[in-house]
């Protein structure tokens, strides 16, 4: 007592601690702090505890006010107060309880300091923030307001003041963004003066290029048509024809003769829509149209009708200025209500329009229109492009295309007004002048701002000429940088000079050529793919004077294939080759072994192990990160010319090259191993993983790759059926016995049709009298063409594919019709029958009501019915396994626990399993007679089985002594060879009525049949 006391006075030292009180479990007092008497209220409650039993500690009574007093706890004023009392019981309340007062006073004072500490804090950190934002702002407005008026000027053209800019010289941010605002106003002023004098330049050189853009034209790909004003063509060319497919020479015929393959009045079916627009010089759309995919559409566009439709972004035409005024009315073949345009005015549109072939296919063509007046008389030219493969792929373009055809106006208007000036200084060159013009403006505007480069080479490697658009793919800052920067083709443009010898052979050959793509090398030295379309201009004697085409820069392209031929044969998680390229190196491989004699390789298969357990606990992204972590590993492991590939899922293959020793892939299958053990760290969890390994040998026995996959796969689901981080060398023996449990599982779905499925009964006797207890039904399987399979062979395989469910129904059926038979023969019945369920078809809903209604059927007492279900199917499934069982339970069925003492034993589980025996599994039964460590457990069991009031059963008794010390033990039954085999349904009715078995051993059976 003393001790106690002495204890719980060290209490009251802690601050808030106000009293401490303990009793025994009759609520005596055993010792207190109180000072000299408990006070009545504490004692009151304390009392209501007598007797009582709780498990957690438990605040009795939230407030609980003690009286003045003048003698309360030591340590105490003896001031009235108010208290929290909680109580901690001692033993669920057996030896007492501990009851502490702790000071409400106390406990209040402390949360009101804590939460004034929070709240002076966040004010000190508000105001902190408040002043750092004004600082800020006030150091970064005033500049920036600066420089977007600089900004402003720089975009209005302003160039007459020098920049006056904040902070030039800061070392800051706003410094940096001044100097370099202060550049770009001087480098654009210069760049606007240098683009002046280019254009003035480039005027001056148009002169001489008429015959060149001429010889161009004439083999470029689009289609050219010229027109008068009453519709007749005066001009074409073979691209036109090609492009169409026309068969005779459309000059001087009338265009809606030319393309009238479908009358304008005939209307298309489907639901093919063109959209383009027209566009004046300040952007405003004249004809938003939308046709029928025809050439009613494109007469109508040659024509310069209105055509309906909606506009097609990015795709605009451009009526220029007028130059002299209005005319009295419309110029011939302009849209109704256009501008009339007298003198030297042009009109130019372009669009693209769906049109339809000399055959009959439909095709779209793009558009490029211009009408001319020349001594009043107003003339149509129109380039035409096929652009039905691209234009999908070309509409991020038609901006660009619309900025293109805008230029060529601006250059076409500038040429119009020097050939005016010209006609005045000279009038009876007039005419000359005024053609070589036009043609100068269309086929200049053309080569100058084409998006493809335009060349002409020597057959030596020599450029003769190119545009602007081949230097800026070559990545030359200009054409005579090109043209002085190339001295040879094969060497500055091809990276493989080879190349450009086949380019030449093929020129020579054929004359041309179409799409020849090539690696070249840009200025900068950078990678690309290109693109030429060119052909051979033969001179007089018919040599070769040059090379003319167009060239293309096709990289995208390339790369979007490289990429897509990438993910087709590779693993997009882990970067791994996958199945695919895993199989054709393994098909390679196959093939060297077959020239090479000394050539030989191996294969590992590789599944993690428990992989699913950690996708299942930490998610999918923990397994993604913990793939790519086990392929690095994977990689580590070999060499650079093996190949690591992920199947999919967990599952990984390995492809060892040069194997010099059939050891070598054990080593590395074991170095896979010690890799994979070490732990690895995802985010906050730290994983580990094995893996289980098939490994093929003996590799030159095969001819395809899926034989090498299979047996190895084969090798290695042998070695996860031996546990975790194994690996197993693949052998015939594996293959033949994949291929039989393959045949057994193809005969096993056939057996119960063909009633190759039948029951024995093994008989339960009573170790104390030798009498029948009871029989075990026991499954059979007699193959019409194979013989006997053994349960522990077709079992397995009836439980991994399911139809241990139909099988077990089978089962449960026959039990039920034999009872009957035996019934209807007037024989006595064999006491008990035990029927095996499966886990599948346990857990199978629907049982019970399937079982009642198969009772009520065959009339079967359910009391002579025990199910046997094992330790593993009670323990996988818990709740839901005991509420089968009692639901069979219900309906009169007993159930006995098979194979005890193998699984979980789980004692907790057995006293709540609506049980009615348990079986002790004959691993525990053989040699019995010598292992002491066998008979302690099998004395446990049935002492446990005894006082819970379960009938055991011990399986597997072959020996009288077996069965004397199972008596001994207080085993009452007893099954097994010492007794009879699992015999046939009529050798067991023989049985039915002869004499008991020997209580002490010894069988009624000789040499172990009936």
């Amino acid at each position: 007592m003393t001790t106690v006391q002495s204890r719980i006075d060290q209490f009251l030292g802690i601050d808030g601690v106000s009293y401490v009180l303990v009793v025994d479990g009759r609520g005596e007092t055993i010792a207190h702090t109180f000072v000299p008497v408990v006070p009545e209220p504490v004692r009151e409650l304390v009392a209501s505890l007598a007797g009582a039993r709780m498990n957690e500690v438990t605040v009795l009574r939230d407030r609980l006010y003690l009286p003045h007093t003048t003698d309360g706890p030591a340590g105490d004023s003896g001031h009235g107060r108010e208290v929290m009392h909680v109580t901690m019981p001692v033993f669920s309340g057996v030896g007492g309880f501990v009851h502490i007062g702790m000071d409400r006073g106390r406990i209040s004072d402390y949360i009101d300091g804590a939460i004034l500490r929070q709240q002076g804090l966040g004010l000190a950190f508000f105001a902190a923030c408040a002043v750092g934002a004004w600082v800020l702002l006030h150091s970064i407005s005033r500049p920036l307001m600066r420089l977007t008026d600089q900004a402003r000027r720089v975009a209005a053209h302003d160039f007459s003041a020098p920049p006056d800019l904040p902070a030039m010289k800061a070392d800051d941010e706003i410094g940096d963004l001044s100097r370099a605002m202060d550049t770009m106003s001087r480098d654009l002023a210069g760049l606007v003066e240098g683009l002046e004098d280019s254009v003035r330049q480039a005027t001056a050189e148009l002169g001489g290029a008429l015959e060149q853009l001429s010889t161009i034209v004439a083999g470029m790909a689009d289609g050219l048509l010229v027109t008068d004003p009453q519709g007749m063509v005066l001009r074409s060319n073979a691209a036109l024809c090609e492009m169409f497919g026309l068969d005779a020479d459309p000059d001087g015929r009338p265009v809606g003769e030319v393309f009238g393959f479908v009358a304008p009045d005939v209307p298309v079916s489907g639901g093919g829509i063109h959209e383009f627009a027209f566009e004046t010089e300040d952007g405003e759309d004249i004809v938003p149209e939308a046709v029928v995919q025809d050439n009613a559409a494109l007469l109508a566009f040659l024509n310069g009708a209105d055509v309906p439709g909606q506009p097609m972004a990015g795709v605009s035409c451009t009526l220029p200025g007028l130059s002299a005024g209005y005319a009295t009315g419309p110029a011939p073949g302009l849209p109704p209500g256009a501008p009339c345009l007298s003198g030297m005015g042009t009109a130019l549109r372009s669009g693209e329009v769906a049109a339809v072939r000399r055959d009959g296919t439909p095709c779209w063509v793009e558009l490029s229109l211009v009408r001319r007046q020349v001594m009043g008389t107003t003339y149509g030219i129109c380039l035409v492009r096929d652009v039905t493969e691209r234009r999908r792929a070309q509409d991020a373009l038609h901006r660009a295309h619309g900025m293109l055809e805008r230029k060529v106006r601006e250059r076409t208007r500038e040429l119009s007004r020097a050939n005016a000036q010209l006609m005045l200084e000279n009038a009876e060159r007039r005419t000359v002048e005024q053609a070589l013009r036009r043609a100068e403006a269309r086929f200049r505007g053309i080569f100058e701002h084409a998006l493809e480069g335009i060349f002409q080479s020597t057959p030596e490697g020599r450029f003769l000429s190119v545009n602007p658009a081949m230097a800026r793919i070559l990545g030359y800052e200009g054409v005579q940088d090109l043209l002085e920067g190339v001295e040879s083709i094969g060497d500055g443009v091809y990276v493989d000079p080879a190349r450009r010898d086949e380019f030449v052979a093929r020129m020579e050959e054929h004359g041309q050529v179409n799409a020849f793509e090539f690696r070249g090398r840009r200025k900068g030295g950078e990678l690309i793919w290109l693109s030429v379309n060119a052909r051979r201009v033969p001179g007089a004697d018919g040599a070769t004077m040059y090379y003319e085409g167009f060239l293309e820069d096709v990289t995208m392209g390339h790369e979007s294939r490289e990429r897509l031929e990438h993910q087709a044969f590779h693993d997009p998680l882990t970067g791994l080759p996958n199945r695919v390229l895993f199989h054709d190196r393994l098909q390679m491989a196959l093939k060297r072994a077959a020239r090479r004699r000394n050539y030989t390789f191996a294969m590992l298969y590789l599944d993690l192990d428990r992989f699913k357990v950690i996708n299942d606990s930490l998610g999918h992204d923990v397994g993604d990160a913990l793939l790519k972590v086990v392929s690095a590993k994977l990689r580590e492991c070999v060499r650079d010319v093996d190949t690591v590939a992920r199947f999919g899922g967990d599952e990984f293959g390995v492809l060892l090259e040069e194997t010099p020793t059939r050891g070598t892939a054990v080593r590395v299958a074991r170095r896979i191993r010690a890799h994979l053990a070490e732990p690895v760290r995802i985010g906050p969890h730290e994983v580990f993983t094995t893996a289980s390994i098939g490994i093929v040998l003996r590799t030159d026995q095969y001819t395809t790759p899926e034989e090498l996959v299979r047996d190895a796969d084969t090798a290695m689901y042998r070695a996860k059926e031996q546990g975790q981080s194994r690996f197993k060398v693949f052998n015939k023996r594996m293959r033949e016995e994949a291929l039989r449990l393959l045949t057994i599982e193809t005969d096993l779905r056939r057996a119960v049709e063909r009633q190759e499925m039948r029951l024995h009964y093994q008989p339960v006797v009573a170790l104390e009298d030798g009498g029948l207890h009871g029989v075990e039904a026991l499954l059979r399987w007699t193959r019409t063409e194979g013989g006997d399979i053994s349960p522990a062979e077709f079992v397995p395989v009836a439980e991994d594919t399911g139809l241990i469910t139909s099988i077990g129904a089978f089962a449960l059926e026959e039990v039920c019709l034999q009872l009957s038979r035996w019934n209807e023969a007037g024989l006595p019945q064999p006491g008990v029958v035990h029927v095996n369920i499966s886990g599948r078809q346990f857990m199978q809903p629907g049982l019970p009501y399937a079982v009642e209604m198969l009772l009520d059927r065959t009339g079967t007492d359910p009391r002579a019915l025990r199910f046997e279900v094992t330790e593993s199917v009670l323990m996988r499934h818990g709740s839901q396994a005991i509420t089968v069982m009692a639901q069979l339970r219900d309906l009169g069925i007993r159930l006995c626990l098979d194979d005890f003492g193998t699984g979980y034993s789980s004692l907790g589980y057995l006293k709540r399993l609506p049980v009615d025996s348990i079986k002790i599994d004959r691993s525990f039964v053989a040699g019995l007679e010598h292992d002491r460590d066998g008979q302690a457990i099998v004395r446990s069991i049935v002492s446990l089985g005894l006082h819970l009031g379960l009938e055991i059963v011990a399986e597997g008794v072959e020996t009288p002594t077996q069965a004397e010390i199972l008596a001994s033990l207080g085993c009452r039954y007893a099954q097994g060879f010492l007794y009879a085999p699992p015999v046939s349904a009529d050798d067991l009715a023989a049985m039915l009525g002869a004499a008991p078995f020997p209580s002490t051993g010894g069988g009624v059976f000789a040499g172990g049949s009936v």
